[in-house]
């Protein structure tokens, strides 16, 4: 189903790890809300890539939507804003990480946001909140094995 221009509810749902471990991903129906509202959010984001770069800057979700069995078994916190449906990893095709973290850091503000994370170089943490548009700009590296969150 689609959600967005760009972003699909499937989209939202699909996980790596869910398939491995035979897990049912499926956004219920009490958070398609959520799911609307973070589609939305990726597709503000898409939108001022493009225009700011005079390009189509694709999108690449990694993870967003969690089900509970799944968050457990990924060893993701219990008040994750995934399980929420509030929350996605992302990546933009021809962008660095930290490039896309510091675009969202400057241009995204005026939508608003709970927490925006640099995951170790890998991925970009979003999180949304129905309470809460802290704007938490956040890098996280690993220090003597464990990750360790810095304030921009």
């Amino acid at each position: 189903m689609q959600l967005t221009t760009n972003f699909s509810k499937e989209e939202l749902e699909r996980s790596s790890m869910a398939i491995k471990y035979d897990l049912d991903n499926s956004i219920p129906s009490h958070l398609q809300g959520n799911a609307y509202r973070l589609a939305e959010w990726l597709q503000v984001l898409r939108d001022r890539l493009k225009q700011h770069f005079g390009k189509d800057v694709p999108i690449v979700v990694s993870s967003a939507y969690r089900s509970p069995a799944l968050n457990a078994k990924v060893r993701g916190s219990a008040t994750s804003a995934h399980i929420e449906c509030l929350a996605a990893d992302i990546k933009a095709i021809g962008l660095s990480v930290p490039s896309l973290w510091n675009f969202i850091r400057e241009n995204m503000a005026d939508v608003g946001y709970d927490q925006n994370i640099e995951e170790h170089q890998s991925w970009v943490h979003i999180g949304l909140s129905s309470t809460r548009k802290r704007r938490q700009d956040l890098i996280a590296r690993r220090e003597h094995g464990e990750t360790v969150y810095r304030r921009a």
